[in-house]
């Protein structure tokens, strides 16, 4: 990373990158003197992080970032005690990803899920996931629901799904074990050209 950091939230996004957030270059502890405000983001295609932009306040300790079903990252608080030289942030702001937009600016035209067969599949199943974009779909993933405290998500998890293509859907296979794939909620992405649809959030047991 361009910035060292301690106390960061890193996001797993649907495309398959990672976006950190927040964190504090001090040597103290959730000392905010050197709290860091870019974003970075991780695109493990290139082993490499590239600058993004910046918060307008501090994110350290007790902070959270959490990644919605629209693909836009949640990133709140710090305190509970304040940081050094620094103060509590009761309040929150919203990260929008790069494949959100053209590149003139205007927002990407994102695939649509206009219906999922099921919302709860077991290890192996195949499911049906309704799109008008699925001849153009390069990409299916899940992510597990977040689940944040202290700088840790230990909830994250992704998963590319292998499917075929049909006129007008999309036949989805889940994962084949708890192993690769651990129990319980996730959300469902379609990609199309690195552009996600807004998730459907499913289960899988």
């Amino acid at each position: 990373m361009a910035y060292a950091r301690t106390q960061l939230n890193a996001t797993l996004l649907p495309d398959g990158k990672v976006l950190v957030t927040g964190g504090t270059s001090s040597s103290g502890w959730n000392d905010a003197t050197l709290a860091v405000l870019p974003a970075e983001m991780w695109d493990p295609a290139t082993q490499s992080f590239s600058t993004m932009a910046s918060m307008q306040v501090p994110r350290l300790y007790h902070s959270e970032a959490i990644l919605l079903p629209d693909g836009r990252v949640i990133a709140a608080g710090t305190g509970r005690a304040a940081p050094v030289n620094g103060t509590d942030e009761p309040n929150a702001q919203i990260y929008s990803p790069p494949y959100l937009f053209q590149a003139d600016g205007s927002p990407a035209v994102r695939p649509t899920i206009t219906s999922v067969s099921a919302t709860s599949v077991t290890y192996g199943q195949q499911f049906s996931v309704a799109t008008p974009d699925a001849a153009n779909i390069s990409g299916v993933t899940w992510i597990r629901l977040s689940a944040t405290t202290h700088s840790f998500n230990e909830n994250q998890r992704i998963n590319r799904l292998g499917f075929t293509r049909t006129a007008g859907a999309l036949t989805v296979t889940a994962p084949s074990t708890s192993a690769l794939c651990p129990p319980g909620h996730y959300l469902l992405f379609i990609l199309k050209g690195g552009v996600p649809s807004i998730a459907r959030v499913m289960q899988i047991q």
